[in-house]
């Protein structure tokens, strides 16, 4: 489906494609060019373009066309604008678009060729033998036969005078025929067809001890080992090629900020708990990353002596949180009204954080995205009072309170929830939040962050 309207002002909408492609991480898609400044103007019913597109096919990153509108204009369609089948809508209330591929002519059919047949390696190497066992089988058939025909060529005539009981003999050719299929079903024993069902019946019993196997059980889940494939069970655990790699499907890829250079200053983030706080710094908890800002840093960061180092800093920051694929998930608030527009056209939510000694103290608290995936570790739930979060109050100027626009949001609000392709992307935008550098939202052609370090945000 094309997309032509979105519920977000930005026109924006993001995808889960874990049944297509298998990764976890939000995709950004955005309404054809043209209509997003149409938002709040859109009707279907009043639509009369006309929308081109190319052939069905099994590339589901792949997508051209156009929309051909009836003043002349064509505006074109890339795979930025197409919602794929099988996918998952987050952080949207609603969207809508016009239908261009439907049934299976769908990516998601065309590439839906069946699951593949897994062959283990005992099972290829029986199937082996059982193809000598046939040949052998048919040289043996064939050798009776050939024998069958000679011998009755040279005794042939003889037949009537020394078997005189005889009287309808079939010729050697024919007979020949005959004895072959007579050798088959005399020697099929050969084929062992008894072997496949007693290897069948082992591998049953081999996936019940899988199962109650009380090492490959657990305890923290509460799960124990499911087999699913059960005709390579032998095939478990069996180790024949060892690649690295960084998808994730196995193991757990969690990479944490350690170390970082700014103009040949070295900061160490050494792991473990954050140090005492210093009396002439402000406190900072960061419940959501694993990186304990270096106090150095932060005096850097403070320092005002040294503008030219203190700049490089906060461009180096600002880079680690702006400079990268990251899309930030918010707590989803159901703001369509049952007409189906948008109660809040706001680009944030409104509201304004309350401080008190350099302290945000949050109003409401963090409603956890249970369908949503994230690369992030979600923060503890909390069953007492509401989240409270300790940022720097990093200020360069007389002023007693810097000032926050009416769009910045409460911070507990809208605690970032970051969808990474890469846990080093995510590792870098963790690092720069402890700072106080936050990836707020993302839309093209603009990006929007907030960062307590600078007198204003950008």
């Amino acid at each position: 489906m094309v997309l032509l309207q979105s519920s977000s002002p930005l026109g924006v909408c993001y995808l889960d494609t874990c049944n297509l492609d298998g990764e976890t991480n939000l995709k950004q898609r955005i309404v054809a060019p043209g209509f997003k400044e149409k938002q709040s103007e859109f009707s279907p019913l009043k639509f009369r373009s006309s929308v081109e597109v190319e052939r069905p096919s099994t590339k589901i990153y792949r997508f051209t066309g156009c929309i051909s509108h009836p003043n002349g204009e064509r505006v074109p369609l890339t795979s930025e604008n197409l919602l794929l089948r099988d996918c998952t809508i987050k952080n949207t209330d609603y969207v809508e678009g016009i239908v261009v591929y439907a049934g299976h002519e769908t990516k998601a059919m065309l590439n839906n060729g069946g699951p593949r047949y897994k062959c283990s390696g005992l099972e290829r190497k029986m199937n082996t033998d059982v193809i000598w066992c046939v040949l052998v089988l048919l040289f043996l058939c064939c050798a009776g036969a050939v024998g069958c025909k000679v011998w009755l060529d040279e005794y042939y005539l003889s037949l009537y005078k020394f078997v005189p009981f005889i009287t309808n003999v079939n010729k050697p050719a024919y007979e020949g025929l005959l004895i072959f299929w007579t050798y088959i079903i005399a020697l099929q024993v050969m084929i062992p067809v008894s072997l496949y069902v007693t290897i069948e019946m082992t591998k049953l019993l081999q996936v019940y001890h899988i199962h109650q196997d009380i090492e490959m059980y657990d305890p923290q889940t509460n799960t124990r080992t499911e087999c699913r494939a059960l005709n390579i069970t032998e095939e478990l655990g069996q180790i024949s090629y060892l690649f690295s790699d960084k998808t994730g499907t196995l193991t757990e890829n969690k990479m944490v900020f350690r170390r970082c250079t700014v103009s040949g200053v070295d900061y160490d983030h050494p792991n473990g708990p954050p140090a005492e706080p210093c009396p002439e710094l402000p406190p900072i908890v960061t419940p959501i990353t694993n990186v304990s800002p270096n106090r150095r840093m932060l005096q850097h960061l403070l320092d005002s002596n040294d503008a030219q180092h203190t700049q490089k800093v906060r461009e180096f920051l600002l880079i680690l949180a702006v400079c990268n694929t990251v899309v930030v998930s918010q707590p989803h608030v159901d703001n369509t009204q049952i007409s189906g527009s948008n109660s809040n056209s706001d680009q944030f939510p409104s509201g304004k954080p309350s401080r008190s000694n350099g302290t945000l103290r949050s109003n409401d608290k963090y409603a956890r995205l249970t369908e949503s995936r994230s690369t992030t570790p979600s923060p503890p739930p909390s069953s007492g009072s509401p989240l409270r979060i300790r940022l720097p109050k990093l200020m360069f100027s007389n002023k007693e309170e810097s000032s926050i626009p009416s769009t910045s949001v409460d911070h507990a609000s809208t605690l970032a929830r970051f969808e990474a392709e890469s846990p080093d992307e995510l590792a870098l935008a963790e690092a720069a939040l402890a700072y106080g550098y936050e990836l707020r939202n993302r839309a093209p052609p603009t990006r929007w962050r907030w960062a307590s370090a600078a007198s204003s945000p950008r």
